[in-house]
């Protein structure tokens, strides 16, 4: 069996690994022997990827081969979607960026050709341009089965799309099928995990992080509690925007010697390793804050997305408990503004409560769907 995976790759952070690694694990589970293609925007970058996730993805899915085309080529990405029995889009954000273009002629071309095509676990928004909601809106016209990470995106997407006749699952985000398989209870050391980005004010509206000396405040005062505080990129690559400068530039203006920028790369299972062993952790992206929450649970975050909308409230709405054990562990940007958090985050982080996470049946929810796509005709909505 053949199956296309398309998304952010070749910018991917550690969090489109991630959601790779889950998709991995849900094909070895649903056909073992396996031809994946990934489409890549930077191809060079994800081929050094799949080198160093070799370890991680052969322990997933150890008999499904995988190789990386250009997908910004047309003649190649047209031959390598013809060659698939299925076509995936592989978690991310559907949103208000020129890749979306990309997507939607993949999954087009799949329609035409008659080949079943999968949105996997993908957020909504922000689509504030009408050029990007009506593209976005194409591609899930042409998707056999559509499914979303959070019923927030599932809310947005009816909202936008009223007239859509497919069905809108909420499977959750692939990338924690992968996190899920790595959950362990191992002694934490004296170090805290922050990991932050440089805020995206063209897609979310604010005009720069509004609190960054209160940032700083924070980190000086982590490095005071804790022997080392360890400041870890989950993107690396410049066209992804590369955490390790925004997180330099902050240390630089820190007064306390322990604070350390991590440049070296980690792969998901280090990663996952480090953040379950720290004493506490801080995240800003969307997936820093998910693996934090399911690998570690002493953790504060630190939310930059819409406070109704957004990603970061999304995943923590799915949570057992509605994110009742977050609601003194968040701040967000749109709503508290230059807010003082530093005395108090540092504060419950050192009282050492753990959320304890309870693990989904996720895979078999995906398992059933790819079933489901490459059993029936693409676009039925049925």
């Amino acid at each position: 069996m053949n199956i296309c995976i398309l998304g952010w790759y070749g910018t991917e952070t550690m969090g489109d690994i991630a959601i790779l690694d889950g998709l991995l694990r849900v094909i070895s589970t649903y056909r073992e022997k396996t031809t994946v293609s990934l489409g890549s925007l930077f191809p060079f970058f994800s081929e050094r990827t799949l080198l160093e996730e070799e370890t991680v993805f052969s322990k997933s899915a150890p008999d499904v081969k995988m190789l990386v085309f250009d997908v910004k080529d047309r003649k190649e990405t047209e031959r390598y979607i013809t060659a698939s029995d299925l076509v995936v889009m592989g978690g991310g954000p559907l949103m208000d960026i020129e890749e979306v273009f990309l997507i939607d002629y993949c999954f087009a071309y799949a329609h035409r050709k008659g080949i079943p095509t999968i949105i996997a676990g993908c957020g909504i928004g922000p689509l504030n341009n009408k050029e990007y909601r009506d593209i976005v809106g194409n591609t899930l016209s042409n998707s056999t089965i559509i499914s979303f990470r959070d019923e927030f995106s599932a809310k947005l997407a009816r909202d936008y799309y009223p007239d859509l006749n497919n069905d809108l699952l909420v499977l959750g985000d692939p990338a924690i099928i992968s996190m899920e398989e790595y959950t362990m209870h191992q002694k934490q050391s004296e170090y805290a995990v922050i990991s932050l980005r440089e805020y995206p004010s063209t897609c979310y509206g604010v005009d720069g992080i509004q609190n960054e000396i209160e940032l700083i405040r924070f980190i000086d005062k982590m490095a005071e509690a804790y022997e080392e505080v360890y400041l870890v990129a989950m993107n690396m690559f410049f066209a992804g925007g590369d955490d390790r400068y925004y997180m330099e530039k902050l240390r630089v203006k820190c007064r306390r010697k322990n604070i350390k920028v991590i440049h070296h790369s980690f792969n998901l299972a280090e990663l996952y390793m480090f953040i379950s062993g720290a004493k506490c952790a801080f995240g800003m992206r969307y997936h820093s804050v998910v693996m934090q929450t399911i690998l570690n649970g002493n953790n504060y975050i630190y939310d930059y997305t819409d406070p109704l909308t957004g990603k970061i409230p999304g995943f923590i709405n799915s949570l057992d408990d509605n994110g009742h054990f977050y609601k003194d562990r968040y701040i967000n940007i749109h709503t508290d503004g230059n807010d003082s958090f530093a005395d108090s985050a540092v504060d419950v982080l050192s009282r050492n409560r753990r959320y304890i996470y309870k693990k989904t049946d996720m895979i078999s929810g995906y398992e059933l769907a790819f079933k489901k796509a490459v059993g029936r005709d693409v676009g039925s909505g049925e």
